[in-house]
């Protein structure tokens, strides 16, 4: 995870939890939501530029990786967002599922917050 704009985008990176969800949508951003609770989120300054040129499944890959390394390295994930109600075809959808993939669950902490468990 040394590619140009991937590591380098974690925000908070020190922070136990990471949060994911949608970047806006329903009044609700994971950049906001992951200020509040002190955890870490991925966010790359240019991404259209990051993106040129790619490919859908090429994003995807970054996105996975990202989950992945977050995973391997004992971080709590948590969502901004209902991940029982992802908007439809969306990253944080594909997360999601990936998430599943891999045997979690998901669990609603508070009204702002799902996290997930195995």
């Amino acid at each position: 995870m040394n590619d140009e704009g991937s590591i380098d985008a974690f925000r908070n990176p020190e922070a136990k939890a990471m949060m994911l969800g949608h970047y806006q949508w329903d009044g609700k951003s994971y950049e906001k939501a992951a200020s509040h609770k002190g955890a870490s989120y991925y966010k790359v300054e240019e991404w259209n530029r990051m993106t040129s040129g790619l490919t859908e499944s090429e994003i995807w890959e970054l996105n996975k990786a990202v989950l992945d390394w977050c995973r391997k390295n004992g971080k709590q994930i948590l969502f901004s967002h209902d991940p029982m109600n992802p908007k439809r075809y969306s990253y944080f959808a594909r997360e999601v599922a990936h998430l599943e993939g891999k045997g979690y669950q998901f669990r609603k902490l508070n009204e702002w917050t799902w996290e997930t468990h195995k």
